[in-house]
């Protein structure tokens, strides 16, 4: 695929390692209509036909590299998934995200538990989680991290989201077609119905519908 600047990209999803697990992870992101760019070294990634056939952007370099993780998008990014198949590797790329950019969450593949749980400790928007006992939907429901609630009207469902904003901006540029419901600042205050031209910051949380599809 043509190279595609991603520097500048808002609420997608970062995906470090092309193994097996990663793979998934990427084709169910892009099913849940999330954007996704992967981080890894063209040498170091079996499956890298299958995720060109996706039509994924990939930086060709390092996820423990900080350029890397700028060039895929880190400061706009709704999260980074660490899913390469070494754990030492997947906990060095965690906490590089940790230090660069604190706010934005962290999905950190890992399959021994007393690592984990230092690793838990040590990144305060990360999630650990275990391959061998769950699968890659797990890794994507921890991705979102919405709270998602179904409604059933007639014929329809409708999914309610509730997420944290990672990138200033106006709602309908962070989060496309998806209706406004609520929004809580961080300071506090909320905001009923807002127009998709309201404009949120950093850090401020909003509650979100859509078509179960969408």
């Amino acid at each position: 695929m043509e190279a595609i600047d991603t520097r500048d990209w808002l609420g997608h999803v970062i995906v470090c390692g092309l193994q097996g697990l990663g793979v998934r992870i990427v084709e169910l992101l892009q099913s849940a209509g999330i954007r996704v760019v992967v981080v890894g070294n063209a040498g170091e990634d079996h499956h890298l036909r299958l995720v060109q056939a996706l039509d994924v952007p990939r930086i060709d370099g390092s996820p423990r590299n900080p350029d890397s993780l700028w060039a895929a998008g880190l400061a706009g990014a709704l999260a980074v998934v660490c899913a390469e198949d070494d754990d030492l590797r997947c906990l060095e790329a965690a906490l590089l995200v940790q230090e660069l950019a604190p706010r934005t969450r962290v999905i950190v593949r890992q399959s021994n538990p007393a690592v984990g749980r230092a690793v838990t400790s040590a990144i305060t928007k990360g999630v650990v989680v275990n391959p061998a006992d769950l699968a890659a939907a797990t890794f994507v429901e921890s991705v979102l991290d919405q709270g998602m609630h179904r409604l059933d009207i007639a014929d329809d469902t409708f999914l309610v989201r509730d997420v944290e904003v990672t990138a200033s901006g106006r709602l309908q540029d962070l989060f496309g077609d998806l209706a406004p419901i609520v929004v809580m600042h961080e300071g506090g205050d909320t905001v009923v119905c807002p127009s998709r031209d309201y404009h949120v910051t950093l850090g401020d949380r909003v509650a979100l519908v859509g078509a179960a599809d969408e």
